[in-house]
């Protein structure tokens, strides 16, 4: 197994070779991509990008996750009304995270309503 830094070394040399054999416009191939996605477990895009020749926001764009632009719904099974007990306080909760995403509990119990939130907020 390689160390960080020689597996730094070696994307920088295969990127040293690319560019000597590119076309002027060419993309950089998936192989590299794939080469600096491994790196990203040991260092930052920031590092990696000082080393490499490229934009940190370039290697972010590329490799990062993206959040998804269409919504994606869960279903939740609904509890029977037996499930609440007369001292039951209900609630009604919105919640936005930094990403923007949202969550919106409505009539639940105060004891459901925080886990919910806990799990959203992970």
């Amino acid at each position: 197994m390689k160390s960080g830094i020689d597996k730094l070394d070696s994307v920088k040399q295969a990127f040293k070779q690319w560019r000597a054999t590119r076309t002027k416009r060419g993309y950089i191939p998936d192989e590299l991509w794939e080469q600096v996605k491994e790196l990203l477990s040991d260092y930052t895009p920031s590092k990696i990008g000082i080393h490499l020749g490229l934009s940190p926001i370039q290697i972010r764009k590329k490799l990062e996750p993206q959040e998804n632009g269409c919504m994606q719904f869960v279903e939740v099974k609904q509890l029977g009304l037996d499930v609440l007990s007369n001292n039951d306080k209900v609630c009604s909760v919105e919640v936005h995270r930094p990403c923007g995403s949202i969550l919106k509990i409505n009539a639940v119990p105060m004891q459901m309503a925080s886990k919910l939130m806990l799990d959203f907020m992970g």
